[in-house]
């Protein structure tokens, strides 16, 4: 997993109509995150898996040292997708409408975090979400009633039996 927390480096950028944006990602300074304006439909929302910047710097919340994160999840591959691993399998971010063509849109029924920042607005912290009906969505850090939805990543030699339904789960054999 990669999650990027680069800034925008571009003021006069501000889809979400902030004020006093300065995007430098200090204490209380309005900040666009790289994520806002990627997958903005505006700007012909161009996703990517590629890390920016100094991967090395970045989160690796997968790490088995604590140079590169918590030194905790070596063994175990489990996190949040981003924002824009979804907007990939075919959300998008908008305000209307719905994705339901989607993979991850089936059995959501409720509105669930992605592990990208959106902004910050000089006195909290916005986070994209995929809302109800499959789109991309941004909301606070302090809301309620927001799901997680983990996603594991597994060897691709690992045998899996069933077809992911209710009755029959896929299940990881040896």
């Amino acid at each position: 997993l990669c999650n990027d927390k680069r800034v925008v480096n571009d003021n006069t950028y501000n889809s979400f109509s902030l004020d006093n944006i300065t995007n430098n990602g200090i204490g209380t300074s309005v900040t666009y995150y790289q994520t806002s304006k990627r997958l903005n439909p505006k700007n012909n929302a161009e996703p990517s898996l590629v890390c920016g910047g100094n991967d090395n710097l970045l989160s690796k919340y997968t790490a088995g040292t604590s140079i590169y994160g918590n030194g905790s999840l070596s063994n175990y591959k489990i996190g949040l997708l981003t924002a824009d691993e979804i907007a990939i399998a075919g959300s998008v971010a908008d305000n209307t409408g719905s994705a339901t063509t989607n993979y991850l849109y089936q059995n959501a029924g409720m509105d669930y975090w992605t592990i990208s920042p959106a902004y910050f607005n000089g006195n909290k912290a916005f986070m994209w979400i995929v809302n109800e009906y499959g789109i991309l969505n941004t909301t606070s850090v302090d809301s309620d009633n927001i799901a997680i939805r983990p996603s594991i990543s597994i060897s691709s030699n690992v045998n899996i039996i069933g077809d992911g339904t209710i009755d029959n789960p896929y299940i990881v054999v040896d």
